[in-house]
């Protein structure tokens, strides 16, 4: 598994959020690596419910805004239609399948590491759009300013359990 260009970014978030946590070499307890998981995956799934939810910036991991991805070109709407007749739904959910949701993962590495991935041919082409730009970004791998509010202080609850524990 390649670790994709959204989870650099959110390392180099993480980074800089480690030089507050001079000394700290440790894991998360695992409750918190749970929720932090379960708090990316919801925002994921909610920008896909939504159909976007980015600031029209790019397709940052912290592009998080109220925007909602471009339609769909009339030529893919039309094909859907004949696809899926009653169930076409018009609007780009990239969730038509399942297959982009089902092939997303998040796992913790270590020392405040986590890894975002989409194993699907075309998971980096509805992120980042095509390189020919007929197909526009759809960028699902965002993240509110809530939810990065929530990492951290679970981040911080984390550290702050694991500072106990260690103290004992």
């Amino acid at each position: 598994m390649e670790t994709s260009d959204v989870s650099k970014e959110f390392k180099s978030f993480i980074d800089g959020f480690s030089k507050y946590l001079a000394g700290y070499s440790g894991d998360l307890p695992k409750q918190y690596e749970n929720a932090i998981i379960a708090i990316i995956k919801t925002e994921i799934a909610q920008n896909m419910a939504n159909h976007g939810r980015y600031d029209g910036s790019g397709t940052s991991l912290f592009s998080s805004g109220d925007i909602q991805w471009k339609e769909l070109k009339e030529s893919t709407k039309r094909s859907y239609k004949s696809k899926w007749g009653d169930e076409y739904d018009p609007q780009p959910t990239l969730d038509r399948t399942g297959a982009l949701r089902q092939s997303i993962e998040v796992v913790y590495k270590d020392n405040l590491t986590f890894e975002l991935s989409a194993n699907t041919p075309y998971a980096r082409v509805h992120q980042y759009g095509s390189e020919d730009g007929k197909i526009p970004a759809r960028p699902y791998f965002v993240l509110s300013k809530s939810a990065l509010n929530k990492i951290i202080d679970n981040v911080i609850e984390g550290l702050e359990e694991y500072t106990k524990s260690a103290l004992v």
